[in-house]
């Protein structure tokens, strides 16, 4: 590998949990909770579905705890030429309108901007 071969990092948290047989979020956040870590089942679904671009240590070291693993085996540079599988990445959401707002919510409400007054 030469210096100027670009670099990703390649987050194994989802493969970890395959070896230790824990085939859901709400299993490892159960597991996470004996280690009394306070992370939300979402937060925690998000951390297995893509590289987290901030991670508490505290999380990290209980992930480890739980998946009998150190933080190298977790988180570790790979060439871009490594990768083999392409990268997830969260869909854009829509933005909505105040009209597709108001369509979801329904006739009982009425959307007010700041200026409204009633």
């Amino acid at each position: 590998m030469t210096d100027d071969t670009p670099l990703e990092l390649e987050w194994s948290l989802r493969g970890r949990m395959k070896q230790a047989r824990i085939a859901s979020v709400a299993e490892l956040h159960r597991r996470l909770g004996t280690d009394r870590v306070l992370i939300s089942q979402v937060q925690l679904g998000r951390l297995v579905q893509e590289v987290p671009t901030r991670l508490n240590l505290s999380v990290l070291a209980a992930l480890c705890r739980v998946l009998d693993c150190a933080p190298g085996d977790l988180l570790h540079w790979r060439t871009c030429a490594d990768s083999t599988a392409p990268t997830r990445r969260r869909p854009r959401r829509k933005v909505l309108s105040s009209d597709d707002m108001q369509r979801m919510i329904g006739p009982r409400f009425h959307l007010r901007s700041k200026g409204d007054e009633t």
